[in-house]
């Protein structure tokens, strides 16, 4: 099963479509306004294989609460398998245990030039990326901008068994609420241990390491704009 997005109704082949003109969202904001009604998970993948592949969308405004299994994972929810996502924006979801934008259990998914920005920025306690287990992998990608509300210097980028590969990414301007004083800066953005981090740039990091891990000015072209 794929699933792409950018289409705007005329073409007759996949190619002819462009994203950045025709864009497609996914949104969690399905009734009142205000989040409180949202959907829980934006997009659920459980137990996909490879062949699972979602491109070219923007995920936003999911809204994970309540009972524990649903409180992660308001944009992107996924239990076991490896799914792929490439070309994908999740933005501005909430939830009550963390991993507001993108959650994993246990899953060997994929996730490719994908953009996470601007969430959990009214959640307890927050967060952005959450993977638990398995061997995901995050490449090429941008961590910008998300926030806490509840919880001192908690990782944006985070991991909890498993072996997580951070490559050819971006993970800056993540801000928690209440910073643990003395905490350094880099672990507002990723907890390493058990992490591969290559070529990456991370917030704090410092100068470049044996794997390219660094902590230099990304110098985005627009710091204003969409992507930070």
């Amino acid at each position: 099963l794929e699933i792409i997005g950018g289409f705007a109704g005329t073409e007759t082949q996949r190619d002819e479509r462009n994203p950045a003109i025709s864009p497609t969202t996914l949104g969690g904001a399905i009734g009142q306004a205000g989040v409180e009604d949202n959907t829980f998970h934006v997009v659920r993948a459980i137990e996909l294989d490879s062949s699972a592949v979602l491109r070219d969308v923007i995920i936003q405004r999911g809204n994970a609460t309540g009972a524990p299994f649903i409180e992660a994972g308001a944009g992107i929810f996924v239990f076991q398998g490896s799914p792929r996502f490439r070309d994908i924006v999740v933005r501005l979801c909430e939830s009550d245990a963390g991993a507001a934008a993108i959650y994993t259990s246990q899953s060997d998914a994929t996730f490719g030039r994908v953009r996470v920005l601007l969430n959990g920025l009214n959640s307890s306690p927050g967060g952005a990326v959450g993977f638990f287990g398995g061997s995901p992998l995050l490449l090429n990608s941008l961590v910008h901008g998300n926030s806490v509300s509840d919880l001192a210097a908690v990782n944006l980028v985070y991991k909890d068994g498993g072996q997580v590969e951070l490559h050819n990414s971006i993970v800056w301007g993540n801000t928690p609420a209440n910073p643990t004083p003395g905490q350094p800066l880099w672990a507002n953005n990723v907890r390493p241990d058990g992490m591969e981090i290559r070529f990456t740039t991370v917030e704090g990091w410092g100068p470049t390491d044996a794997n390219g891990a660094n902590g230099y000015e990304p110098r985005f072209v627009n710091a204003a704009g969409p992507d930070g």
